[in-house]
């Protein structure tokens, strides 16, 4: 079912920016931007629908069938999340997730942990500090100065990675590094090569 349903937004996300369609009953393709309708005055509604759209596929993409209990809306470059979750973890990355969207620079979460979610929170948050400190330090050993481009975010030994680094054997060399520290148990990279 998880395929079936990002197949589905993948094809919604085609539709939606606008990407080469193929008729599948005569094979023709068009290499055309199909109308979308939108006049003048919509396009900022539309805009914010496609970037909604973005964050959503996103969100299925790191954090699979939990990403259907989360409702996304964008105004301006501001995406708001909200829903309930069952982990913490997921909480942050959803965060992480939108933020790597091009055009949102800030997120309002307003997501929601399921009861029961809350129970020795402090004691995971010091952890989480904790892991997030060493990352921090091995990047700075690793990829220098340059770690300070990357924001890391740490839940529950979810660890995820986001900013704008110069090139792709340096986003590599990050994920290699942050792979190898005990206590990570899975790793999301939202690093760009910056233009």
């Amino acid at each position: 079912m998880k395929t079936n349903i990002k197949w589905s937004a993948t094809l919604a996300a085609l539709s939606m920016f606008g990407l080469t369609a193929c008729d599948t009953r005569t094979g023709a393709s068009s290499s055309e931007k199909p109308s979308t309708g939108v006049q003048p005055d919509d396009e900022a509604r539309y805009s914010s629908a496609r970037q909604e759209l973005a964050i959503h596929l996103a969100l299925m993409e790191h954090l699979g069938a939990s990403a259907l209990k989360v409702a996304v809306s964008v105004e301006g470059d501001t995406a708001t999340l909200s829903g309930t979750l069952r982990e913490k973890a997921d909480r942050e990355l959803a965060s992480e997730v939108a933020k790597s969207v091009q055009g949102i620079n800030s997120v309002e979460n307003k997501l929601e942990l399921s009861p029961g979610a809350n129970d020795n929170l402090i004691k995971k948050e010091i952890s989480d500090a904790i892991l997030e400190t060493r990352i921090k330090s091995r990047l700075l050993g690793d990829t220098g100065l340059r770690a300070y481009r990357i924001e890391v975010e740490a839940t529950n030994g979810v660890v995820s990675l986001r900013g704008d680094l110069p090139s792709q054997n340096l986003i590599d060399v990050a994920l290699q590094t942050v792979k190898a520290i005990e206590g990570v148990k899975e790793t999301h990279n939202l690093l760009r090569v910056s233009k």
